[in-house]
């Protein structure tokens, strides 16, 4: 993952879940993007099931699966 400085207004908007590939890209409020490659399945997994988790609390986020 890309190391960004972190901006305390700045909100995520969009996550990517990219299948094919393992891996996720996390759009922010302000534009930024970060993207996270999973080495594993499992590793896939386990991020997988924390954004599931966040679209339940956050009724703004999109999640899109590509």
């Amino acid at each position: 993952m890309a190391n960004q400085k972190l901006d305390l207004e700045e909100f995520v908007d969009e996550i990517r879940v990219i299948l094919a590939s393992r891996k996720f890209e996390i759009y922010g409020s302000h534009g930024s993007c970060q993207t996270v490659v999973c080495d594993s399945a499992d590793e896939f997994m386990s991020v997988l099931q924390v954004v599931r988790g966040a679209d339940g609390i956050d009724e703004e986020l999109d999640i899109v699966y590509v």
